[in-house]
């Protein structure tokens, strides 16, 4: 039968402890029985005792006892010791190699490129893609302002003073963009119900050679009339189904060199890409009682409103238009984001507006002369359409100013 201690290997400190706690244990119960004895006996029983308990103090069995446990502490001693010296040699190890360690060299980004897929080509840029159209407006100074006008496949945000001004803005955009190109479509988002379709006719059959083609022209519009949230993802949904089904125009493009290898009478076809304008009307009136109600859960609903128009955008190339009310509460000047110390003007949908889309745009008026040189009357205003924020490119900063005449067409400040 092996010995109770023979493997050193399960020991641990608590069963040392145990064993001299049991020894400790025994000698008081020996030293409490020799003074009650002690009381009681006579001193020649006394030393007979105290005779007895030195004799068991120096027993074989106390001896082996106290052996083992001197054993058993010096080999757990030894076994400590030994996992300090391997980890602080292992400590000296990687502190060497971290001393040997040196900064990786850069890579380019093309050799990357080529380690994964040697036989694979860089897609080039196509001629028709080089430099892409813009939408334009009635007004020459936004467009010079804009170099060029708004850009296709991103999303742009106007915040305005009055709803009416916006109203005729997003006519004077439509017009312009339904007139450029036969094969342009535009889609309306009518939050308000305040869409006025007779205006826009107006304007367009006066920018026409033969005002009756001017209903031909509205039937590449299409409006869409929601009264909530639900139905304005909805909205976006169709836009969105319709457009990745919507075919390709083709345009045909006649080439003597072609057509000697094509045949009499057969000609080259390159597609045409057509340009889509998705407007939406007023996007404070649909998230404006959200976000009183609850902010966070109207700042959550408009973000993922904004991540769908931008993936709409830059997947269709489409040209986003979202218009928005100015908060009734001014701010300070110092806290402005416009460039005229009059506008003091704050999207309703929150300060976080401008980095949820590319283009964040104020329209607001300004008076014409400074009120001391126009006398006791009210001096005339001007429209302003003011660029507060942009992502992308360099326009921060850029403003033009305009003004509407009596049918609602944009005028240039002369």
């Amino acid at each position: 039968m092996p010995h109770l201690w023979s493997d050193t290997s399960r020991i641990s400190d608590a069963t040392v402890f145990k064993i001299k706690i049991r020894l400790r244990l025994q000698e008081w119960k020996f030293e409490a029985a020799s003074a009650r004895t002690a009381k009681q006996l006579p001193a020649s029983a006394t030393r007979n005792i105290e005779h007895k308990n030195a004799r068991i103090a120096h027993s074989p069995l106390q001896k082996k006892c106290r052996d083992e446990v001197a054993t058993l502490t010096g080999v757990l001693v030894e076994e400590r010791q030994g996992h300090l010296r391997t980890t602080f040699r292992e400590h000296n190890e990687i502190t060497d190699l971290r001393a040997m360690a040196t900064s990786a060299e850069p890579v380019l980004a093309s050799s990357l490129y080529d380690l994964e897929d040697p036989a694979q080509k860089v897609p080039q840029e196509r001629e028709g893609t080089k430099r892409q159209p813009r939408l334009k407006t009635s007004s020459k100074a936004i467009d010079k302002a804009l170099n060029g006008g708004f850009d296709f496949g991103v999303v742009h945000c106007i915040t305005g003073e009055d709803r009416e001004d916006g109203q005729d803005l997003i006519r004077n955009l439509l017009a312009p963009h339904l007139l450029a190109s036969e094969e342009a479509t535009a889609t309306v988002v009518d939050c308000t119900l305040a869409f006025d379709v007779r205006k826009l006719h107006k304007i367009i059959q006066t920018s026409l050679p033969l005002p009756e083609h001017a209903l031909q022209t509205l039937g590449r519009l299409k409006i869409m009339k929601i009264f909530d949230y639900t139905g304005l993802t909805e909205a976006i949904a169709e836009v969105r189904e319709h457009l990745e089904h919507k075919p390709a125009p083709r345009a045909t493009i006649s080439d003597s060199e072609d057509e000697e290898d094509l045949g009499a009478g057969e000609a080259k076809s390159v597609a045409v890409p057509s340009r889509e304008l998705l407007i939406v009307t007023n996007l404070t009136h649909i998230l404006a009682p959200m976000i009183r109600t609850s902010y966070v859960q109207g700042q959550a609903a408009l973000t993922s409103l904004m991540r769908l128009f931008g993936h709409l955008a830059k997947t269709q190339d489409v040209c986003v238009m979202v218009f928005g009310d100015a908060h009734a509460k001014k701010v300070a000047e110092a806290e402005t984001l416009s460039m005229f110390q009059s506008c003091l003007m704050r999207s309703g949908l929150g300060d976080g507006i401008g980095h949820l889309v590319d283009t964040h745009f104020y329209l607001h008026k300004l008076p014409r002369k400074k009120p001391e040189i126009s006398g006791k009357e009210a001096p005339p205003k001007t429209h302003v359409l003011e660029m507060v924020q942009d992502r992308y490119g360099d326009r921060f900063g850029q403003w033009a100013a305009f003004e509407f005449d009596a049918d609602g067409r944009m005028k240039d400040i002369s």
